[in-house]
């Protein structure tokens, strides 16, 4: 017959081989649950975080460039009427021949005479022709050429104007100018 003392002595020794089994069991849950629920759950998550910000930042983009577009809109409809007269002015074909005949034209009108007119082909930036001009009358009637010239019916960027004042009543005018085309 054994002894109660150790009968509860072998009763605590199971019940600690029962809490050590339960304790590695618990520990082995917590391992098992942290790799395969825990882990991944906090990957989905961080993701979703990152998705999150990527796309309110591009949301952030995409107003602002709606905004830009809205105002183009608006400074559009403020400037169209502009716009088209400027096109209108701008010629599809070079046409040189017709930018001539239009220039003598208006320095008839003007009372000026052309001394020398060069053109030079021009397509990068902008397709064009540059206009070298050396006219001579006096210098009112120059004056209207140039007014002459900027009211016709091209579109007209003079880069460089010269006048030079003879002591006769002739005087000389140098323009250096581009014209555009589409």
């Amino acid at each position: 017959m054994e002894s109660p003392f150790l009968t509860r002595l072998k009763k605590q020794e199971e019940y600690q081989k029962k809490a050590y089994l339960m304790g590695a069991v618990t520990v082995w849950a917590l391992v098992f649950f942290g790799i395969f629920v825990i882990r991944p759950s906090l990957i989905t998550a961080t993701a979703l975080q990152s998705k999150l910000w990527y796309y309110k930042k591009l949301d952030k983009s995409l107003e602002e460039k709606q905004n830009a577009i809205n105002k183009a809109k608006n400074d559009y409809k403020e400037i169209g009427d502009k716009i088209s007269k400027v096109n209108a002015r701008i010629p599809d074909k070079r046409n040189e021949a017709e930018f001539v005949k239009e220039i003598s034209f208006i320095a008839t009108k003007s009372k000026v005479s052309i001394a020398t007119l060069e053109t030079e082909i021009s397509t990068k930036p902008q397709k064009g022709l540059y206009i070298y001009l050396v006219a001579e009358g006096e210098k009112l009637d120059l004056f209207n050429f140039i007014e002459n010239i900027q009211k016709g019916e091209r579109l007209i960027d003079i880069s460089d104007l010269t006048l030079l004042i003879k002591e006769n009543k002739e005087s000389e005018l140098r323009i250096k100018s581009f014209i555009y085309y589409l």
